[in-house]
Order: C-alpha cells, then sequence, then structure tokens
C-alpha cells in the first residue's frame, strides 16, 4: 500500500516478475482488499495522507498476514507497532526490495 502513484508503479514493476501483485493508494482500499482478496504479504507505507496506516496494520497482523512496512521516516519505523517487522527506509535500492521482500514471505 502505497499512496504515490509514481512509487506504487515502480515498485509493482519490480515486484510482479515474482508475485501477484493487488495495491492500493489508501487506508479504505486497503481494508477492502485485506477483505476480500488472498494477501500473501502486505508492503505498507506508514506515511499515508490522513492516516489509516495503523488500522490497515492491525488487520494484516490480526488475519496472520506478514507485512513489510516503509516509509521516509525512521521513527516511525522503531515505532511500538512497527518495531520488530521487517522494514525498508525510504530512498530504498530495489534489492533491498526484493531482499525485504522474498525474507518476510520464506518466513513470516
Amino acid at each position: 500500500m502505497e499512496d504515490q502513484k509514481h512509487v506504487t508503479d515502480v515498485l509493482s514493476e519490480a515486484l510482479e516478475d515474482e508475485y501477484r501483485v493487488s495495491t492500493a493508494a489508501h487506508a479504505p482500499a486497503a481494508l477492502g482488499k485485506l477483505a476480500t482478496e488472498n494477501v500473501n504479504l502486505l508492503l505498507l507505507d506508514l506515511m499515508l495522507p490522513g492516516g489509516g496506516a495503523s488500522d490497515v496494520l492491525a488487520r494484516a497482523s490480526d488475519a496472520g498476514i506478514p507485512i513489510v512496512v516503509m516509509s521516509g521516516s525512521p521513527d516511525e519505523l522503531r515505532g511500538e507497532q512497527t518495531r520488530d517487522l521487517p522494514s525498508l527506509e525510504k530512498p530504498f535500492r530495489l534489492n533491498e526490495l526484493f531482499d525485504t521482500v522474498r525474507k518476510a514471505v520464506e518466513n513470516p
């Protein structure tokens, strides 16, 4: 889940060779997808406009879905809800994305 379309496009294109990718630009759309789709991993931007990332995080966590969080704010990545989750600090390299996603999927 990423709110910036150009970032969503780059991430989707990078991951779609190995994974089925579904995107959401805001929390209500992500919550809907979590309720209706078979989600194997959530890649979640913590700094969403209008908030809602914590609701998405809680729903995915309750469902046992592996989560990778990303943010441009190191403090967000060390928050109480996220400090034990795999994370990516923006900007990151695609090889970091691949390694972090692969590990999260293989070791949920």
